[in-house]
């Protein structure tokens, strides 16, 4: 066992206890001829828990845990450098779909999240067009036009 600012670290990566006494669960952990380093830290917290995922210097290794950890991502953008939210309004009984990059995309919204039928309002309204097509995992809205800062109103 070592040693470290966050408690012990056994090299097996099981329960282990915290600074303050408490249980710790790592998780995962990454081998090398070094030993086994912690990456993912699973810790009590009130009712709940929290994870920590330490840094990786393999980008797709961590977007990996990442995906393991929380499941497919509810909203995808194609091409993935675009940026897009979806939030929900209860009492309109709606989401908006926030498009924060300019340029063609196409948005993909898991079932489980949201369930749109139709495409009720666009903002601004010229210079861009987008259309939302049933796919078997939930909905996908093609977006076309380089208008920036857009939204879409689903119902």
């Amino acid at each position: 066992m070592r040693r470290n600012r966050e408690g012990e670290t056994g090299r097996d990566g099981r329960l282990q206890r915290n600074g303050d006494g408490g249980p710790r669960r790592v998780t995962t952990g990454l081998s090398d001829q070094d030993g086994t380093a912690p990456l993912v830290h699973v810790n009590p917290l009130g009712r709940g828990r929290l994870a920590y995922l330490a840094t990786s210097s393999s980008p797709a290794l961590t977007a990996a845990v990442i995906d393991a950890l929380a499941g497919p991502s509810p909203v995808v953008t194609d091409p993935s450098s675009k940026r897009a939210i979806l939030t929900r309004q209860e009492q309109q009984q709606r989401w908006i779909l926030h498009l924060l990059s300019a340029g063609d995309c196409a948005v993909d919204i898991r079932r489980e999240l949201a369930a749109p039928t139709k495409i009720a309002g666009q903002f601004p309204a010229g210079d861009w067009s987008a259309e939302l097509k049933t796919t078997a995992a939930g909905v996908r809205i093609e977006v076309h036009g380089n208008a920036q800062d857009r939204l879409l109103v689903l119902q």
